[in-house]
């Protein structure tokens, strides 16, 4: 699926290079994009463009907080260029970092991201052992996905296929965590297209991670139907119940490897 978008994409990262430097100038630093438009697995109208902006810290009001006149020009700029390229109607992702904060979680392995201005990405190369406690840490309290269910409530019956789509920064995550702490190989793993993790839970002789990569599986493919979600609440409230499954599950098995 991937293929049908590269040169798509590769025009966005380009366009969106120059958006930074109009936007940040002298504050911008480095640029970098991951994700499955880089490792592959892309999927048109659920997966997302990720791109991460470092910048100076005279770009922020304080902390990792933008000042509001930057991410209003952002904003605009980013509005004319999401008019511009269509990824089949997949959201982009932009992060914007302070390059002198120390985060909260681990930068990204060297394999799974492609610098796109810049000399170097500031954030160091993670440990095993940093990936490993950050997987069973964050497998175990999925509290962006569980955020989203209070929000249910705010959602037009007519607009639940984009849920969908914020779903899955929970989905996809859980699967690669629980394959990650049950090999004990973080650096493989996170190399992985998610079909190939999906692969991989299914060889496992683990019953848990075998179920996992079936709900996985089923919520790809649900996810992936873009026109008959927009048409079809049901469908929309099915995927979004296959998607619990696998980060429940997940939450479940984290709990069960951290006894």
């Amino acid at each position: 699926m991937l293929e049908a978008y590269r040169h798509t994409i590769a025009e966005l990262r380009e366009a969106f290079v120059e958006v930074c430097k109009t936007v940040f100038g002298e504050s911008l630093v480095s640029i970098l994009t991951k994700g499955s438009t880089v490792k592959g697995g892309f999927i048109p109208g659920l997966s997302d463009v990720d791109l991460h902006v470092y910048l100076k810290d005279d770009a922020f009001i304080y902390s990792d907080f933008l000042k509001l006149e930057l991410g209003l020009s952002l904003q605009e700029k980013m509005y004319e260029l999401i008019r511009n390229y269509d990824l089949g109607g997949g959201p982009i992702q932009v992060i914007c970092l302070p390059v002198s904060h120390q985060r909260d979680w681990v930068g990204p392995l060297p394999e799974t991201y492609i610098l796109l201005y810049g000399d170097a990405c500031p954030d160091p190369p993670p440990t095993a052992e940093e990936m490993l406690k950050q997987d069973l840490d964050s497998l175990k309290n999925p509290t962006y996905a569980y955020k989203l269910i209070n929000s249910l409530s705010d959602e037009r019956t007519d607009q639940l296929a984009s849920y969908v789509r914020r779903l899955n920064p929970a989905v996809t995550p859980a699967l690669y965590r629980v394959l990650s702490l049950l090999t004990q190989h973080p650096f493989a793993v996170w190399t992985m297209t998610k079909f190939e993790v999906l692969g991989a839970l299914e060889k496992l002789e683990d019953e848990r991670a075998r179920q996992l990569a079936e709900f996985g599986r089923t919520f790809y493919d649900l996810a992936s139907k873009r026109d008959e979600l927009r048409e079809d609440a049901d469908l929309c409230r099915t995927a979004i119940r296959v998607g619990f499954q696998v980060v429940d599950l997940g939450r479940e098995i984290g709990h069960k490897l951290d006894k």
